[in-house]
């Protein structure tokens, strides 16, 4: 009896193991997520990110593609050790993709590691104009709202950090999966700007 208990339970412990080993890994031990916001774009032509939080010392693919699939299987653009866990580096924007209006960017690293996010590529105007405007973050020059995912813990809670919003005017939050693109999003509550 007391062999079979142990067997059970060194069974659920492994395959705990073996499952926790294939998850994608996108909260550090800490509770911190891999982000990387973008500090300057030209238009059609490249884009400077600043990457904060990421593990040390890991290898990236980065992915360029069209907004609305989080550039999974995009296009390669470069590849990147993510070092002390921050850095910035510039990557050339695809002949394919230079004309989109807006960009989905993906890091893919070793270990299930990822972290995503989108820019504004080209404005209605700026065909011509050798500089678009950088999407929102905190490093943007943009005057555009922007919101920045800064902790996270896991099935918990989510820390935001936003800004340039409209004054004393009341938003609702709503959080849901990003497949849906917020048609089944939930209500979180709301906040004053």
């Amino acid at each position: 009896m007391k062999h079979t208990f142990v067997s059970k339970i060194l069974a659920v412990f492994m395959a705990v193991a073996l499952f926790a080993a294939i998850l994608p890994q996108v909260v550090s031990a800490d509770g911190t997520v891999p982000t990387f916001t973008f500090k300057a774009v030209k238009a059609g032509e490249t884009v400077t990110v600043t990457g904060a939080n990421f593990p040390k010392n890991v290898d990236f693919i980065v992915r360029m593609d069209k907004f609305g699939n989080l550039a999974v299987n995009g296009t390669e653009v470069g590849r990147i050790n993510s070092g002390s866990g921050s850095f910035e580096a510039t990557f050339n924007i695809p002949v394919a993709l230079k004309n989109e209006t807006t960009l989905a960017m993906r890091f893919d690293g070793t270990g299930g590691w990822y972290s995503y996010n989108w820019f504004t590529n080209k404005t209605s105007g700026s065909t011509s104009s050798p500089t678009a405007t950088p999407a929102p973050g905190s490093g943007s020059t943009s005057t555009k709202p922007y919101i920045d995912v800064i902790g996270v813990v896991k099935n918990q809670s989510v820390t935001l950090q936003a800004g340039r919003f409209p004054a004393n005017q009341t938003f609702s939050i709503r959080v849901g999966p990003f497949k849906y693109l917020f048609k089944k999003y939930v209500s979180a509550g709301t906040i004053n700007s």
